[in-house]
Parts: structure tokens; sequence; C-alpha cells
């Protein structure tokens, strides 16, 4: 590592002070899969194809807090002839960058647009996405690369990416065919399937592949609307007509009440339409007793003898 400090002859400052530590090398310079053994190299190698021309990638544990003492590569290789373009979408990094200063030394962001040339590095940090504007890669390799402090971060949520492969055509004729679209604005070439993801693929001031995708939404929104109001209606209906029955229901029966009194109402009727007449209970009759009577009994001799001691 090599450390070059320079200054023009155009006012001083307080200068800077940093510090630096030996520690073992990883094992790959990008890792090659998201989840590995080495836990404070972080990121992985994205590659772009036709299936996949698109993607996105955050910083670890979006949208929850990132820890300190990280360090995290990405890497987006394109088709040959292609490049990738990059759109910050979401950042929430410590930090703060304006005109007048910069301050980012608990947390960083570097974009690489040629990895062999540094001078073209874009450095941000901060909780304004706005100041990265989209960047399409210099070839068909692009690489981000975040830090963090080691000693102590206060652990903001972090950032999230968006990357599209594009191909830079100057005739619309190379961009024709049945899986392909043309920016308007940019003349950037990038997959049909595209169109109405929900994302921005064309560049920087270019929402031509997101333009005109309100009036499918609206045909779709409309087909909702239709549909939801039948149901609610049907529903609406069903309803009505059981608040119906029972209010019918329950007229007849006061109209019942009225014309023969508080009688049973389940009582059934008779074929004349009135209601049978009550039946008679019966007196309560005493029961006979069980066996022979006395005088039954006297016809036996041995046995009123033996009736006639028994009582005694």
């Amino acid at each position: 590592m090599r450390v070059i400090f320079s200054s023009d002859s155009f006012g001083t400052d307080n200068g800077f002070k940093a510090f630096y530590e030996i520690r073992r090398a990883f094992k790959e310079d990008v890792p090659s899969k998201p989840k590995h053994s080495d836990s404070r190299h972080c990121g992985h190698l994205i590659q772009a194809s036709d299936q996949m021309p698109s993607g996105y990638f955050s910083s670890p544990g979006f949208p929850v807090k990132y820890n300190k003492d990280l360090i995290c590569d990405w890497q987006i290789l394109a088709r040959p002839g292609h490049q990738i373009l990059l759109r910050l979408t979401k950042m929430e990094v410590e930090g703060e960058m304006s005109e007048s200063k910069i301050n980012c030394k608990n947390a960083i962001i570097r974009i690489h647009r040629d990895y062999g040339n540094r001078i073209t590095d874009e450095t941000i940090c901060g909780t304004n996405p706005d100041i990265l504007k989209p960047i399409v890669s210099s070839n068909d390799s692009i690489r981000i690369s975040f830090m963090t402090a080691p000693e102590k971060v206060n652990g903001l949520k972090g950032f999230n990416f968006t990357w599209t492969e594009v191909k830079q055509v100057q005739q619309d004729s190379e961009c024709l065919g049945e899986g392909l679209y043309l920016c308007s604005y940019t003349r950037l070439c990038i997959r049909s399937k595209l169109k109405c993801d929900g994302d921005e693929n064309c560049g920087e001031n270019d929402d031509t592949d997101e333009a005109h995708c309100n009036i499918a939404e609206k045909e779709a929104d409309k087909k909702t609307v239709i549909i939801a109001a039948i149901i609610s209606f049907a529903i609406f209906m069903f309803i009505l007509s059981v608040f119906c029955f029972l209010f019918i229901a329950k007229y007849k029966r006061r109209q019942y009440k009225k014309k023969y009194g508080n009688r049973n109402l389940s009582t059934p009727k008779s074929s004349n339409g009135y209601p049978p007449k009550s039946r008679q209970r019966q007196p309560y009759r005493s029961q006979k007793p069980m066996g022979k009577t006395y005088d039954e009994m006297s016809d036996y001799d041995g046995y009123k003898d033996l009736f006639v001691i028994y009582c005694y």
C-alpha cells in the first residue's frame, strides 16, 4: 500500500490523521458466493445473463443496522459487448457530504467504474441517495466496495443498489429484435421484459421504460373495481334477503298472536285452519292392588288361615 499526499497553493487546513493495521488477507478478492466462511468479508460476484439482465444488492442486514469492521465487495459482470447501469435507490450510511465538507470516516461506499483506473472512483456516504446519479460502467464490469470503521459505528440501515445490463448503440437497427427495447433518450438497449417492472432501467433522466405503464395499470384497476363492486352487491343482496326473511317471519308471528292470543305457536293446526282443541287430562286413578284379594284367597283354607295369622 502506498499513500500519497499532495496540496496546491490555495488555502490551508489542519491536515489528516490515519492509522494502519496488518491483517490476514482474504481468500478471494471478491467473494464468489453470497454465503462464505469469512464473516468480515461480505459481498459476492454477480454474473448478468439473458435470464437475469437486472437485479439488486444491498448492505449486510439491510434495512437493519450494519455492523462495525466490515469490508464488502460486489462485482457485476456483463456479457461481452455490454455494460452495467448502476442506480442507488436507498442510502442511510453514517457521514455527511456537501459542497464544502465531506466526512465519511465511520462508513464509506466506493464505486469503481473501471477498477484498473481508480481516478474514476466515486466515494459517497450520508442519507441522500440523490447525491449519486445513475452510473454506466466503463467496460463490462463494475465493482462496489463498502467499509465500516473497526472501532465503533452507530449502525444505520445501509443501502440498496439496482443494476441493469445495457448496451450503448448508435443506430436504432442495433437494438432491433423481439426481446429488445431501445431507451428513447439515453440510447441504451435493454431487454424488453424489463419494461414496466417498477424500476427505471434506462439511466439518468430517462424513464421511457416505465412511462406508459399507467395505462395498463388503470385498465387493471378498472377490472378490479368492477369485480369488487359485483361481489359487494351480491353480498349486500344476500344480507338484505336474510333481513327481509326474518322481518316477514316476525311480522307473521305478531299477526298470529293478535288473532289467536298467547297460544303455543308450535301447536299444529287442524284441517279447518284453527288449532285443535286441547285434550282434557284424565283424572288420577288409584292403581289396583297387585295379586289376589282377600275374598279370592278365602277359597283356599290354607291361605286364609295363613293370611289371618300374618295380619295379626
